[in-house]
C-alpha cells in the first residue's frame, strides 16, 4: 500500500514539475465533466472453490462519471487528469432443478451471483489532438489509472425464489485491495465545439480482491459523453 501511494505521489510531482512552465506560459487550462457507461468484464475464479471450475470471464454493467482537467502542452498535445466515481459489475448464473426432501424433483431454478466494485479513480491521460478545438476535432489518449476501492460486494439469489429465500449479500471490502493500478486507452471526437463523445478501454493490473477463495480483476469498455467549459 505504501509503495503504491508513493508511486502515485511521485508521478503527480513529476507531471507538475514538467508542466509548470508550460501551464504558466500558455494559461491554457480548461475543465469539463464526463460520464460513460458500458460493459465490464471480470476475470475471476470465484466459483472454483465451490464448483471446481476453471477460471472464466463474466460480464456486466459498468459506469463512471466525474470531472476532467485539460492542461495544454502545445497545439496538439495535452495532459488530461480526471477524477471520477467508477462502478463495475459482473454476473454469473447456473441453472439446476430443485430436489425436495422426499427425493422428488421440482421446478428448474436459476442461481445468480453478482459481483460489484465501486471505486474512486484518477486516470492521468496523455492526449494527442488532431484539428482545432471545435466540432470535428479528434483526439486519442493513453495513461495510467489509479483507484481507491470504496466497496466490494457479492450478492446471490434464486430465480424464482421461495418465500423464505432472501438475497445473500456478502461484503468483501475488508479483504479487498484498497489501492488499484490500471491503464486507460481511448479516443474522442467533438460533436459540437464544447460537447464531445468518447470510447475507452480500461484494464486493472491489480486484482480488486485476492484471497484463497476469491480472485478477481475488472476491465471495461465504455462509451461516454462530456462537456468542456
Amino acid at each position: 500500500m505504501n509503495t503504491i501511494t508513493l508511486t502515485i505521489t511521485v508521478f503527480l510531482l513529476i507531471i507538475c514539475g514538467v508542466n509548470q512552465t508550460s501551464i504558466a506560459q500558455t494559461s491554457n487550462l480548461t475543465f469539463g465533466i464526463r460520464a460513460g457507461a458500458g460493459v465490464s468484464f471480470l476475470s475471476e475464479n470465484y466459483t472454483i472453490y465451490y464448483n471446481n471450475r476453471d477460471p472464466f470471464e463474466l460480464k456486466g454493467f459498468s459506469f463512471n462519471g466525474g470531472g476532467i482537467m485539460s492542461i495544454s502542452l502545445d497545439n496538439n498535445s495535452s495532459i488530461q487528469p480526471e477524477l471520477h466515481y467508477s462502478y463495475e459489475s459482473a454476473r454469473y448464473s447456473e441453472q439446476f432443478q430443485r430436489t425436495y426432501e422426499n427425493g422428488s424433483l421440482g421446478e428448474k431454478v436459476t442461481f445468480i451471483t453478482k459481483h460489484s466494485v465501486a471505486s474512486i479513480c484518477v486516470p492521468i491521460l496523455i492526449k494527442m489532438s488532431f484539428g482545432v478545438p471545435k466540432a470535428g476535432q479528434i483526439g486519442i489518449y493513453v495513461g495510467p489509472n489509479f483507484g481507491y476501492t470504496v466497496s466490494v460486494k457479492k450478492v446471490s439469489w434464486f430465480n424464482p425464489a421461495k418465500a423464505n429465500e432472501e438475497n445473500i449479500i456478502t461484503d468483501l471490502t475488508d479483504v479487498a485491495n484498497l489501492f488499484q493500478i490500471g491503464a486507460v486507452v481511448g479516443g474522442d471526437i467533438r460533436i459540437l465545439d464544447n460537447l464531445f463523445m468518447d470510447a475507452r478501454f480500461g484494464y486493472k493490473f491489480t486484482k480488486h480482491i485476492d484471497t484463497e477463495i476469491y480472485h478477481g480483476s475488472f476491465s471495461n469498455i465504455l462509451l461516454g459523453i462530456g462537456y468542456m467549459f
